[in-house]
Parts: structure tokens; C-alpha cells; sequence
């Protein structure tokens, strides 16, 4: 670099040159298939990507399966079971969820709620998405009433009023709770109604409901702990309200799920709901066609993510002619393998070589930050496995057959 240039142009010069490396050419080396997720004649797709599958990321091809591999004790992939969960609101109407996983920016949340809460809360701590796995209801909330059934995911946001009153016992609801707020992050290029069609988003109308109690308790939630204040009315006394910061619901039958015939999408193109930092992300993964050129891999392939812990929640469907194993809580730390085991992809491309519709669908909630497990979710992982060797493999792909409901 010539040294008589003006001290303006070197530093721009050199963050020229800066912004270069943090994104470099894309390379190629070795045996090489002709494109990507396609043609591999034996050898193994292996995924490296940062950021959340938005960075940079390579396709390494091996010859041995990346998921087969002996688990560490930590970290290691763990999965459980809805049914083994037992949080205390399942048998008692003043109960609360438990919770699962934690970490600065994110709780994981399961309730089993059987009844009508007998008090109305409010979250001081941060936004909620509550995922309807099973049950019907609504919620009552200050800006008015939200129904809710399978596969609903309602948006809570921080210091909102609301009362959950399940029509039945059998429920089940997987809460994500994060301290930045939660919105629907832009699309970019794709259009206004793929993949999230806003005409189907659900948002209250005012309704008063009347004060038939002496008192109303309104649990607040702030720093994990709770204390409560008290009304004479009922605080879902709303006439009318105005604004852009309310409550909604969305369900994931109308998440317009992107497909490619020649490639796979990435899980990030199925984000519903997102922090604005993008340090929590919420994906679902609903019916969608496999990819259907010729040659072309229709699983996509086994990865790790370097930045991202990821948990995956199963609802429903089938996947390649096999039930999708439902209520299956599965977490993947950040850097370790997972994907399709092996044996099952040649299946799949003996079986399946012409189109094929992926009745399946999941919640999927990455966290930048290391989720730690809470104990009852490590408990239930050690009792589900107790006796047998721990694997690498997908669960959700060989656990129970279907049969977790």
C-alpha cells in the first residue's frame, strides 16, 4: 500500500479489505458431487454453518456418517417425552408450568392445565409464545378474548393481562418465553403472504367481561418470582383499544411453507417468530413436498450448528410412511451432529424416488445462547434411556414409533 496516500483513504482501504475476509470467495476443493443435496454416490452431506444457518457454511463430504458417533456425557443430545413432564398445574388450578430449559434470553416452558386459572397474570419479564399441542379454549386477555385449538401459536406480549381457560382437562401447551420482544421478522424478497399470510393472523376484539367476584388476583411475574395485586373489577374491562402492541394468534396450518424441487430450504426460511437481535428464533414445520428432480437428496442433510442450540417439539404427521413420533421434546446443543440416520436415507431413496408430500409437522426454538436443562427435563432424558446406550441419531426419526402421544 503506498504509504503517501491521505490517512482517510488508508482506513478506508483497509475496512475495504476487512469487510473482504469477513466474507470470503467461495470455495471448492476435492471430489466434489455436481451440486449441492444432490448425487452424493455414497459419500455423506455434512453441514457446517454459523449464525443460525443465515452465515457462512460448508458442505463437507465424508465417507463415514457424521451422526454415528459415542456421545459425550456433556453435551450431548436429549430428548423426553410430554407425558413425563408433570408440571402442578396439570392437578392444581393455582399450579404453574414447569420449566424445561433456561438461559439469559429464553425459558422453556411446559403446562398441562386442566382448569380455569383462578387469577389473571401478567409476565413482567418478557414476550411469551404459547404453542397449543393439545386442547381447546381461550385465552381472556385485556384486549379481548383469543379461541385457541391444536397447533395455535399465541403471542403473549410482556405485561399483557390474560386468563387461560382450557374447555377440557387434556391439554398440553409448550410456552416460549423470551426478554426481547417477539415479532415476525421480515421476509425481504419473498412477498407479504409467503411464508406468514397476515390476513390469517388472529388479533382480539374488545369484550368487558363482568365483575361477578369480590376480588381479582393478578399474578405478576418479575426476576422468575411472583407476588400479586388485587382489583375490585375485573381487569378485562376493555370498551376499545388502539394501537400496534397487542396480543395475536397464528396457527401453523397457514404457515405457507416454501418448498424447491432441485434443493432443500433451510430451517430459517420457516421462522415464524424472531427477536429482533435474532438470538431466539421460532420455526415451524408443517406438510411440504419433498424435493423431486432426479438425483436430488429428499432428507435434508445431517449438520451442526455452530451458534445456535436448537430444540425441536413434535406435534403431528408422518414423515417417509412413518408416524411422526408426537409430544417428543428433543434438544441439540450447539457443534454436535444430527440428522437422518443413514440406513434410514437409503431407504428413502429406494422407496421414494418420484414426489412424496412430508406430512409432518414441529416447533423448533434456536437460542444463541447454551440452554441449561432444568432437572425435570434431564430426569425424564434419564429415565426414557435408562438401560440403553445413548445415540447420535435423530429421535424424532426412531423413537417409539409413534407411539409417544
Amino acid at each position: 500500500m503506498p504509504l503517501d496516500l491521505p490517512c482517510s483513504v488508508i482506513i478506508n482501504l483497509l475496512r475495504s479489505w476487512e469487510d473482504d475476509m469477513a466474507t470470503p470467495t467461495h470455495v471448492q476443493r476435492g471430489t466434489l458431487p455436481r451440486g449441492v443435496y444432490q448425487n452424493l454416490d455414497g459419500l455423506k452431506d455434512d453441514l457446517l454453518g454459523r449464525n443460525g444457518f443465515l452465515g457462512r457454511q460448508t458442505h463437507l463430504y465424508r465417507h463415514g456418517d457424521p451422526c454415528e458417533y459415542r456421545p459425550a456425557a456433556d453435551p450431548q443430545t436429549r430428548s423426553a417425552l410430554q407425558r413425563q413432564l408433570s408440571p402442578t398445574d396439570a392437578t392444581d388450578p393455582s399450579g404453574t408450568p414447569i420449566r424445561l430449559a433456561h438461559n439469559e434470553s429464553c425459558q422453556l416452558w411446559l403446562s398441562r392445565r386442566a382448569a380455569a386459572m383462578p387469577f389473571y397474570r401478567r409476565n413482567l419479564d418478557g414476550d411469551e409464545a404459547v404453542f397449543v399441542h393439545r386442547g381447546q379454549g381461550v385465552f381472556e386477555t385485556e384486549f379481548g378474548p383469543i379461541p385457541f385449538e391444536p397447533g395455535d401459536v399465541v403471542v403473549i406480549p410482556k405485561s399483557v393481562t390474560h386468563r387461560l381457560v382450557p374447555d377440557g382437562a387434556d391439554n398440553v401447551f409448550l410456552i416460549t418465553e423470551t426478554t426481547e420482544e417477539l415479532v415476525v421478522p421480515d421476509y425481504g424478497l419473498i412477498g407479504h403472504y409467503t411464508p406468514v399470510d397476515p390476513s390469517m393472523i388472529f388479533i382480539p376484539e374488545p369484550e368487558v367481561l363482568p365483575s361477578t367476584e369480590p376480588e381479582y388476583e393478578v399474578r405478576l411475574k418479575h426476576g422468575g418470582d411472583h407476588a400479586s395485586i388485587g382489583y375490585d373489577h375485573n381487569p378485562c374491562d376493555v370498551a376499545g383499544w388502539r394501537g400496534d402492541y397487542f396480543p395475536w394468534k397464528y396457527n401453523i396450518r397457514d404457515f405457507k411453507t416454501l418448498n424447491a424441487d432441485a434443493a432443500h430450504i433451510l430451517p430459517s426460511a420457516r421462522t415464524l417468530l424472531a427477536t429482533p437481535s435474532m438470538d431466539v428464533l421460532l420455526a415451524v414445520f408443517g406438510p411440504h413436498r419433498a424435493p423431486m428432480v432426479p438425483g436430488v437428496e429428499k432428507t435434508p442433510p445431517s449438520h451442526r450448528n455452530a451458534d445456535y442450540d436448537e430444540v425441536l417439539f413434535s406435534h403431528d404427521g408422518q414423515a417417509f410412511g412413518n408416524p411422526m413420533p408426537t409430544g417428543v421434546l428433543m434438544h441439540v446443543p450447539q457443534g454436535l451432529h444430527h440428522g437422518v440416520p443413514e440406513a434410514e436415507k437409503q431407504r428413502i431413496r429406494e422407496e421414494y424416488p418420484a414426489e412424496l408430500l412430508l406430512d409432518s409437522v414441529a416447533v423448533a426454538i434456536d437460542c444463541r445462547a447454551r440452554f441449561v436443562l432444568d432437572e425435570a427435563f434431564v430426569r425424564a432424558f434419564e429415565e426414557l434411556t435408562s438401560g440403553e446406550s445413548a445415540s447420535g441419531d435423530n429421535p424424532v426419526a426412531t423413537l417409539l414409533n409413534g407411539e409417544s402421544r
